[in-house]
């Protein structure tokens, strides 16, 4: 019995000599090689999809689809010579669904020779077959043709967007898998017949000419052609003027207002450069250029880092630890704006000796670490609290004009200010004069100083830290010419006490 099982490798073919008796094996045989060789150079070197024609007519419940070719996976060639028999739709009506062509072979011409008692299909005809699949059930190795809508009236919309049309495939070497692998090239299908789009990565080794636009684009996520194309008398420089002389890449027609023009995009993630225009994209308000030897890098409108839309020139938005580093190539940070976990933003300005960090707090304050240099003016607006200060010889320390409390030793009730024509010093108890020693915490205490004059609770005191009565003089002693002397206007003595030690005070009036 004849075998036409048409095997995945024939490595045969028939071999004819004279006088050699044939049977019908070796004729099928013939034709299997002959098979084989077409179908395994479409298969391994040419794309699946439709190759010409197969165009739709729809009518109310019904498709016909036109004569045409097409190419399946397996490198079969599938050939409809005459327009299809209507399909029916009826039974999809409220439904999408895709209109397929797949490979189909059936026996036809059946014959009987007379009397040789011998009979059978003369011919395989190579008969299509058109079906209907629902949606995620389209059956292995058949072409969409055409994604249907059919609405309840019967009225049938094709979506032809779905059409992918065969191509060139360049062998990799890589069957690993077992699946054929390999970068393709095909047309742009019905939207853009013209175009020839790439499926892999493109190296040119030498010149490559383009006469005309040269477009890169990834249709599955949507983007627009970015088209390359030769100088010319409509191109735009940056400040709006024409006749830009440079390479030109622009895109085939305008966003949306606010979407990206020209985007470069890494694996799962993307950097754009967002161009924002209003008719067209030429204008010094909304372009964009980087370096070169004659330009500084140019960016109109506001830029924002990490966030959209930028609320000031320079916007920066970043997560919690990062922020902004400004380094040299010989020091560390220079300048770094940071936020971290728990904390506020503070400013870090790197140094030889240390770093200077002003930092943000809960109230609305600022606090500053480090030393702070100011070589001019310094005005602080809004209140100040400094662990040291110090002010050059040539340097003043100056406070507004207007009258307030300038100066907060711990709070309002310990400060020195201003009120109309006067001058004030403000203590919530005592104040004391020492002369030499140091700071002691404990109250009235000249921490190993002496005590030159105390005011406490109303009384002062002249040489003592507890003055007892409305004044108080202590002598601390007794070489000194008087305790107390009192003169008037002409420098004259008027009053004389002495209270050497052991004695009792003496009072001289003249």
């Amino acid at each position: 019995m004849a075998d036409y099982i048409q095997y995945p490798y024939i490595d045969k073919r028939v071999r004819y000599f004279d006088g050699e008796f044939l049977k019908d094996q070796d004729f099928i045989d013939e034709q299997k090689y002959h098979i084989d060789r077409q179908r395994r150079l479409d298969q391994f070197l040419r794309v699946s999809g439709i190759c010409d024609g197969l165009t739709l007519k729809t009518d109310t419940n019904q498709v016909i689809v036109t004569p045409g070719t097409a190419l399946d996976s397996e490198g079969r060639q599938i050939i409809l010579s005459t327009d299809s028999s209507p399909i029916n739709l009826s039974g999809y009506q409220s439904q999408e669904v895709y209109l397929v062509i797949s490979y189909q072979e059936e026996q036809s011409d059946q014959t009987t020779d007379g009397g040789l008692g011998s009979s059978g299909a003369r011919r395989w005809h190579e008969k299509p077959n058109i079906q209907v699949a629902t949606l995620g059930n389209v059956p292995e190795d058949s072409i969409v043709l055409a994604k249907l809508a059919i609405a309840g009236n019967g009225n049938v919309t094709p979506d032809l967007s779905v059409r992918q049309y065969s191509g060139v495939r360049l062998p990799s070497g890589n069957l690993d898998s077992g699946a054929i692998t390999g970068p393709t090239l095909r047309s742009g299908g019905n939207s853009a017949s013209s175009l020839v789009v790439i499926e892999g990565d493109l190296s040119v080794t030498g010149d490559t000419t383009v006469n005309g636009s040269l477009s890169f684009s990834s249709n599955a996520s949507g983007e627009r052609p970015l088209l390359m194309e030769a100088p010319s008398d409509g191109n735009h420089r940056g400040d709006g003027t024409q006749g830009a002389t440079g390479l030109v890449y622009r895109v085939a027609e305008n966003p949306p207002e606010g979407d990206p023009i020209f985007q470069v995009r890494s694996e799962g993630e993307a950097v754009r450069f967002f161009v924002e225009h209003n008719g067209w994209t030429g204008s010094r308000s909304n372009s964009a250029w980087f370096g070169g030897t004659e330009r500084d890098n140019y960016f109109a409108g506001k830029v924002g880092i990490g966030i959209n839309p930028a609320e000031e020139p320079l916007h920066i938005h970043s997560a919690v630890g990062q922020g902004l580093k400004i380094a040299a190539a010989d020091k560390t940070s220079i300048i770094k704006l940071h936020v971290a976990s728990g904390d506020y933003g503070f400013l870090k300005l790197g140094g030889s000796n240390g770093d200077t960090v002003l930092r943000g707090g809960d109230d609305h304050t600022s606090s500053f670490s480090g030393d702070l240099s100011v070589a001019g003016t310094l005005t602080v607006t809004g209140n100040t609290t400094l662990n040291n200060l110090t002010i050059d010889d040539s340097a003043t320390l100056s406070f507004h004009n207007n009258m307030r409390e300038m100066i907060n030793l711990w709070d309002q009730r310990y400060g020195i200010g201003i009120q109309s024509h006067t001058q004030y010093f403000r203590t919530a108890k005592n104040f004391a004069w020492y002369k030499d020693g140091s700071h002691h915490d404990n109250e009235l205490n000249a921490g190993d100083g002496t005590v030159q004059m105390v005011i406490k609770d109303g009384n002062v005191g002249i040489g003592t830290n507890d003055p007892t009565a409305k004044l108080s003089i202590a002598s601390s002693t007794d070489n000194r010419a008087h305790d107390f002397e009192l003169k008037n206007d002409q420098g004259d003595t008027v009053l004389l006490i002495d209270a050497a030690a052991g004695q009792e005070a003496k009072a001289v009036l003249e």
